[in-house]
């Protein structure tokens, strides 16, 4: 029987999928250390010496401050790892550029951490729990920055969130694109998603609570 302390534990607890890799991350060990299979070899993390492209990928975040691993989302720009501190982007180094072993590039996106509440995708948005959990962010590719940014959507309903804390939710894109929140009290929030979109591409209008 094998006992798995809080010393020994090399389990992960994050799974996720980005350009044909299995991505697995935040063991107890190593809590902003990932892993990559090879490309549509998911169960193979071999390495060759010397390193090849197609090898897996072991890879750590390197920040002044510890980030914990909390989501793993693919995204045409790379592979989008969400930690409790910030949101990092790794790719090839370029957006849109192949995650190869021989030049990996994580590049930190935004200074806000999300919780462990899984992200959503909805649509080209990526709606997460902010790491303290009383707060909603949607987060989308800035083609002027170059960076996926994000913005609170939840600050104009913020009495239904300060002092509490969200522990679960669901999306049903039809027929309201909302989604079901269940804060830690037992209450249900209901948000609906629904931007309005210029002629510029530019969101002007956001969520409701």
């Amino acid at each position: 029987t094998a006992n798995l302390t809080a010393g020994t534990s090399v389990n992960p607890t994050v799974p996720g999928f980005a350009q044909q890799r299995l991505a697995l991350a935040n063991t107890v060990n190593g809590p902003s250390t990932f892993y990559l299979s090879q490309p549509g070899e998911y169960f193979n993390f071999n390495i060759s010496l010397p390193t090849k492209p197609d090898d897996s990928i072991t890879g750590t975040l390197v920040s002044g401050t510890q980030n914990t691993i909390k989501s793993i989302v693919g995204s045409s720009a790379g592979m989008l790892i969400l930690t409790d501190k910030a949101v990092w982007l790794l790719n090839g180094g370029s957006s849109g550029s192949a995650i190869t072993a021989t030049n990996p590039v994580a590049n930190p996106q935004s200074y806000i951490g999300a919780n462990d509440v899984p992200p959503i995708i909805a649509n080209y948005d990526i709606l997460f729990v902010q790491s303290k959990g009383s707060a909603i962010r949607s987060m989308s590719y800035n083609v002027y920055f170059n960076i996926f940014t994000g913005e609170d959507i939840s600050v104009m309903s913020s009495q239904l969130f300060f002092g509490y804390i969200i522990e679960e939710w669901c999306w049903a894109e039809q027929p309201f694109y909302s989604a079901q929140a269940i804060r830690n009290d037992g209450a249900i929030l209901a948000l609906t998603v629904a931007p309005v979109m210029a002629q510029d591409a530019e969101e002007i209008g956001r969520a409701h609570v």
